[in-house]
């Protein structure tokens, strides 16, 4: 059969009324709930357990608080009057600062609705209810039905595991000043959700510095060792960026207390030139050092290394003897010593210009010096 004319444009019309019929259908026999977040200024919207949309709200100011708890949607208003207590009623309008749609809570006197001042949303200012942007909450009137769940909670913290196995974490403002110690309620929520250990809990710290976090990548533990043996302290990974423990430093006779408590190994390659050779796999890191031996005793301080290896000169002097006049002569002005972090620095191949006692061995397979005297 050929349809023609009218007839194809009322099929299409069939179609496209009856698809929008089975579209609301679908939503209304979907299974919503709402999660109210108080510090977060966020809600939450799930259709059926999946996540149908999240919203900035404003709540109430700490001295009308929202309330926490379990509610329901009980009805529906268009074009609501608000009715302030001791005031008269302020009828639909631009005055009126409940917007043109109102979400009735179970909770007497609560609601959800729109603004008439869209600066205010993700904010603490309300008088108790939930304010939303007014395109926002007119989604939520056409779709949510009475009787749907509401729940407020109040949770500083929120984390989540995105899709490439990266954890996220997000920590609140305590807008009702409620919470003791936020670092205990970070820890206690990421020992819950994430049990198995990967989370590096000092460098989370480190990043979370007692201020709010959106979103931000929980830094994930890699555990170190040094030379093949296992470094007191892990490192981490952090927006794939490697965070090495400032403690290394102690290698190179540097502070181990100074701030910041971790360093990207770049920059603490930077600061120590050479002196870490990184050998990374998935499950851990060995960072290689060129240890120093003199007459078969290890250095306390390893070397540097830039074309060569680098010892730390005063260390070679103290071993020589500072008053040795051959060592005066050279310190005049025949060596080239490099200063990093404060200190002196010597070639290798310099070395021998000190002393005629001294001789020196390089195995750069075994990444060691050795000096005899």
């Amino acid at each position: 059969m050929v349809l023609k004319g009218r007839s194809l444009l009322g099929l299409g019309l069939f179609f496209f009324f009856l698809g929008f019929q089975l579209h609301n259908t679908a939503l209304a026999e979907a299974s919503w709930r709402l999660e109210i977040n108080i510090p977060a200024l966020a809600m939450t919207v799930y259709s059926n357990e999946i996540e149908w949309g999240r919203f900035p709200v404003a709540v109430g100011k700490i001295a009308t608080p929202t309330p926490e708890g379990r509610f329901t949607i009980v009805n529906k208003v268009i074009n609501p009057t608000w009715s302030p207590p001791n005031r008269p009623p302020v009828p639909p309008g631009p005055n009126n600062p409940l917007g043109r749609y109102w979400l009735g809570l179970s909770l007497k006197s609560y609601g959800i609705h729109g603004n008439n001042r869209p600066s205010s949303i993700g904010h603490p200012v309300s008088n108790g209810c939930i304010r939303m942007r007014n395109e926002d909450i007119k989604r939520l009137y056409t779709v949510l039905p009475v009787g749907t769940p509401v729940q407020i909670i109040y949770r500083l913290v929120e984390s989540e595991r995105a899709p490439n196995n990266k954890l996220y974490i997000s920590v609140y403002p305590d807008v009702y000043r409620r919470v003791k110690d936020p670092w205990h309620e970070i820890r206690t929520h990421l020992i819950t959700e994430f049990p198995d250990g990967t989370i590096h809990e000092e460098g989370l710290r480190w990043v979370w510095g007692g201020k709010s976090l959106r979103r931000v990548e929980i830094p994930r533990t890699v555990p170190v060792k040094v030379d093949g043996e296992r470094y007191s302290h892990n490192g981490f990974v952090w927006y794939d960026q490697l965070y090495l423990p400032h403690a290394l430093r102690g290698y190179f006779g540097g502070r181990t207390d100074a701030s910041p408590p971790f360093l990207p190994y770049e920059e603490l390659n930077a600061i120590y030139p050479g002196g870490f050779i990184l050998d990374q796999n998935e499950d851990e890191l060995n960072l290689k050092t060129i240890r120093v031996m003199i007459n078969g005793q290890e250095f306390s301080t390893r070397a540097l290394y830039i074309d060569e290896p680098l010892l730390e000169l005063e260390h070679v002097l103290s071993l020589l003897g500072a008053d040795n006049p051959t060592i005066a002569a050279g310190l005049d002005g025949s060596l080239t010593a490099m200063e990093y972090e404060g200190r002196r620095w010597i070639r290798l191949s310099k070395i021998s210009l000190l002393s005629g006692r001294i001789s020196v061995e390089w195995d750069p397979g075994r990444s060691l010096v050795q000096l005899f005297l």
